[in-house]
């Protein structure tokens, strides 16, 4: 149950889930869809951040861990290593990254639109 709203001095309430234009899941805040669909941006950027990105692929349901001064990345079955840095992605990370995500099988566009 959820509060819709006052009309007339009244609180009217509306039952069942809320709806939205776009049906996405609704796990990932913006900042975290934003940085998802930066790494399918084109041209490839090499001003992301790997600590957002690392805090979106947990949002994705990720299993991150640290070794040997690289993050491992589990999702879906797959897995994808990149440097633990706390400078920006290199161009070559996203690239990698990217082709991770999509045999993951993430779609930015589809499955969380902006």
């Amino acid at each position: 149950m959820r509060r819709a709203g006052k009309t007339g001095g009244t609180a009217r309430i509306v039952l069942g889930p809320p709806t939205r234009n776009n049906e996405a899941p609704e796990h990932m805040n913006h900042k975290h869809r934003a940085a998802l669909h930066a790494l399918f941006a084109h041209p490839i950027s090499s001003n992301i951040d790997p600590r957002l990105i690392k805090a979106t692929l947990e949002e994705l349901g990720a299993e991150v861990s640290h070794g040997s001064g690289r993050l491992m990345v589990k999702l879906n079955g797959h897995s994808h290593g990149f440097h633990d840095t706390h400078h920006s992605l290199s161009k070559d990370e996203v690239a990698g990254l990217r082709k991770f995500l999509t045999e993951a099988g993430v779609d930015p566009v589809k499955d969380y639109p902006i």
